[in-house]
């Protein structure tokens, strides 16, 4: 199947196998009921997991290079994001498995040998790595896999299939009378489900389908002239009405 980039489709291929992902309204409900789905998208967007993720990276590269190639040799990888993750665990572990979360929601494969797996340790002992398979500690009783895809890159991915899959990044007018000043605690991705059903006859499965990206340009393209001013088109006029009254002001106060 070809991706749509323009809605946030894409296709990864790893070898001879292609993986293909659609942030789709069914997808993004796959992560949880409405509020779990705003906490995922809020925590993927969280500053602070992300400076700390940042500072983690800076400390890797200050490392001496023959003490990160001890690293490299002890974790079976040298990949600094997988570096960051095993020494601030505690603080980004969530990140990570989020990320994770999000990809397989957006995919009908398995895609654990590209974002990894939690698995049961099968040894007692507290060890930072198990022979011959790199390894992330989670816990005594639990250890990550990783995958084949680094860390940063899915934090890149995720972001981006929930920025078309919740928000939606479409090019589209936005009248300033339907910007919201609060923001949701909850994705209701049945609604806009039925929504889709609704207006442009759809049925379930084809609706279910749709990104919010996708969603807002059929809606766009269906109700194209909507009278009033996007945010930008209103601030816009006031600046030329602000630049005419101050030129008549200028004018006026010139002596005769």
């Amino acid at each position: 199947m070809t991706p749509i980039k323009e809605i946030g489709e894409f296709v990864l291929a790893d070898g001879d196998k292609e993986y293909f992902f659609r942030p789709s309204f069914a997808a993004m409900m796959r992560l949880g009921d409405p509020e779990e789905i705003v906490a995922i998208y809020v925590e993927m967007h969280s500053d602070s997991i992300s400076q700390i993720f940042n500072v983690a990276m800076d400390m890797h590269a200050q490392i001496p290079e023959h003490q990160r190639r001890v690293y490299a040799v002890f974790n079976r990888s040298a990949d600094a994001s997988l570096w960051a993750f095993t020494h601030m665990h505690f603080y980004l572990h969530r990140l990570m498995m989020a990320a994770a979360e999000v990809i397989q929601a957006c995919c009908e494969d398995d895609v654990s040998h590209l974002t990894g797996w939690m698995e049961e340790r099968k040894t007692g002992r507290a060890a930072m790595w198990v022979p011959d398979e790199p390894i992330s500690v989670v816990g005594r009783k639990m250890i990550w896999r990783p995958g084949r895809m680094p860390v940063e890159h899915m934090i890149v991915i995720a972001r981006n299939l929930l920025a078309h899959g919740v928000i939606g990044k479409a090019r589209v007018r936005k009248l300033q009378r339907h910007e919201e000043q609060e923001t949701t605690t909850a994705f209701h991705g049945f609604e806009y489900i039925s929504a889709a059903r609704s207006h442009f006859g759809l049925s379930r499965y084809d609706a279910e389908q749709l990104t919010m990206t996708e969603f807002a340009m059929l809606m766009n393209d269906k109700y194209p002239n909507q009278k009033g001013f996007t945010r930008e088109e209103y601030d816009a006029v006031m600046d030329d009405d602000d630049r005419r009254w101050a030129a008549l002001m200028a004018k006026a106060q010139k002596p005769a």
